[in-house]
């Protein structure tokens, strides 16, 4: 069971269901209570007296039985020292257990008590008062409905004590989940509050962590823009036609940290940003088409209209169609825009060798290159796929990678709507 307040509530009603079988078993084996002794031993000497002595005849038992039943209503039966029923009105009571000799309780079946009363005699009359009927309940069936009704208030108790760790879990999950600033309600002054409190302090230690290497990360991004254009003047006024080919190494190596320091400084800030900065109505097949002219991709579809950051969503396609030229092979590149539900669907397709199934999990993540996939000679710093997810999720949808069957790879990105198709 992987609730934790159903194992908590059946175990009450467990604790209950043992309570009431122990209850009765206990009032089965324990001795009599001796401090009723005297009181049965004197209705003992009365009722000697008031029926015929032993010998008589059953008739006179009988009768005597019944005129005693006017007094004390219910099932009244007379036995013989061994047991032996003499006379009875109603459903004859079984006899004590042998070796009994004194008066008291008497363990019956049905509704309400009954009691032996030892006659001096020796012989034993059993009586079992009269059930008043305008009792609704007997003693079990009250019982049962106490226990019900325990079982039933217990529930809320349970799901209370157990809900405040269910909406801690499910803060934990959405700082997980990225969201650092996720704060648990502190509710009561008992161990799951100390809980609360703990991951209060602790997340906003993330948090001021998590931020601080942010704040670092687009710092020295930023300052290491400065030392690369002078590098790039230099290059420039140092290129001639006797180091043409390391001019050109060394302006490649520079554009490369350039990308490098571009997607970092995006990166930091999509990891920061709660909400789009700049809004408006994009055409996505539009936009798809402009950038697929670079890399000579194939367009097709539908037009479709969504809201969000267009300078983002064209990273986002350039991200693609690049990362389709660098490992797609020469089978060309072929992409398209079609509404699905609620949501624009970008796919893009190329011919290379795929991803290996073991890695796929991983390519959306930072810095991630795949291992054994040939490149096409075009560099990169592993944070395209990683950006192309980021921006996704902030227009409210997401990224996927799927592998063709004749090798090749798609991408498929989901982009909320938001707005009416064109």
């Amino acid at each position: 069971m992987k609730r934790l307040y159903l194992r908590i509530y059946f175990t009450f009603i467990l604790i209950l269901i043992l309570f009431g079988v122990l209850a009765s078993v206990t009032w089965y084996l324990l001795p009599e209570d001796k401090g009723h002794k005297p009181l049965f031993d004197g209705f003992g000497i009365v009722l000697n007296k008031i029926l015929p002595k032993q010998g008589s005849s059953k008739k006179e038992l009988q009768k005597a039985l019944e005129q005693l039943n006017k007094a004390i209503p219910g099932q009244l039966s007379l036995r013989s020292k061994n047991g032996q029923l003499l006379a009875a009105v109603g459903r004859p009571l079984r006899p004590p257990h042998p070796g009994r000799k004194n008066s008291g309780w008497l363990h019956s079946k049905g509704r309400g008590p009954a009691w032996a009363i030892h006659l001096a005699d020796g012989r034993w009359l059993m009586v079992k008062p009269k059930h008043d009927s305008s009792r609704p309940f007997g003693f079990l069936a009250t019982l049962a409905l106490l226990a019900g009704l325990l079982a039933i208030g217990v529930y809320p108790l349970a799901k209370g004590l157990t809900g405040r760790l269910e909406r801690l879990k499910n803060q934990v999950n959405r700082l997980g989940a990225g969201e650092l600033s996720t704060r648990v309600l502190v509710e009561g002054k008992d161990e799951v509050a100390e809980l609360a409190i703990s991951f209060n302090q602790a997340a906003k230690k993330i948090e001021k962590l998590v931020g601080s290497h942010k704040s670092l990360l687009a710092s020295v991004s930023h300052e290491l823009r400065t030392p690369l254009t002078r590098i790039r003047m230099g290059i420039e006024l140092l290129n001639n036609d006797e180091r043409r080919d390391l001019c050109d190494r060394m302006s490649k190596d520079v554009l490369e940290l350039d990308d490098l320091i571009g997607e970092l400084l995006l990166a930091s800030r999509l990891d920061t940003l709660n909400r789009l900065e700049n809004s408006e109505e994009v055409d996505l097949l539009a936009l798809l088409a402009e950038e697929a002219v670079v890399v000579g991709a194939e367009v097709e579809g539908e037009s479709v209209l969504v809201w969000g950051d267009k300078r983002l969503l064209r990273r986002l396609i350039r991200n693609l169609l690049e990362n389709a030229r660098r490992y797609g092979g020469d089978g060309g590149i072929e992409t398209s825009v079609i509404p699905v539900a609620k949501f624009a669907k970008l796919i893009v397709s190329d011919h290379g060798d795929g991803i290996p199934q073991d890695e796929v999990e991983h390519i959306f993540k930072p810095y991630y290159k795949p291992i054994g996939v040939k490149d096409s000679g075009y560099g990169g710093v592993g944070l395209g796929l990683s950006l192309v997810k980021q921006i996704a999720n902030h227009h409210g949808g997401d990224a996927a990678y799927f592998k063709q069957d004749d090798g090749g790879s798609t991408f498929e990105v989901t982009i909320a709507l938001n707005t009416k198709r064109a």
